[in-house]
């Protein structure tokens, strides 16, 4: 088995639907603005089979890609919406769970020099 095999065989089934989701929200996206694979991947500087691998949520195209396709059509504000701390419930729960729950007052030192 090879290594790109191995990578792809370990990203669990829901993010690979997540991925193709985005690929075809991208594609779609460039055809409302009327361009072509070929003229997309002029604009993002990358060849058209990358783009071609994008908008179908192939899992081995490089973030920095696809942030730029997004910027490229206009839609890199999409980006920020990615992993933003108030959404993350778990993170919330755990840190609030790891908060001290007694709080010690510092010991003031006697002399004052």
């Amino acid at each position: 088995m090879n290594k790109k095999t191995k990578s792809t065989s370990a990203i669990p089934q829901v993010v690979l639907n997540h991925l193709k989701k985005v690929g075809n929200n991208i594609m779609l996206a460039r055809k409302r603005r009327g361009f072509t694979q070929k003229h997309l991947a002029n604009l993002v500087l990358a060849d058209r089979n990358t783009i071609r691998r994008l908008e179908k949520g192939e899992p081995g195209v490089s973030l920095g890609i696809m942030a730029t396709t997004l910027w490229v059509l206009q839609l890199e504000s999409d980006l920020d919406a990615l992993a933003r701390p108030e959404n993350d419930r778990l993170g919330q729960s755990l840190s609030e769970a790891a908060t001290k729950k007694r709080v010690r007052m510092k010991k003031e030192d006697e002399y004052d020099f």
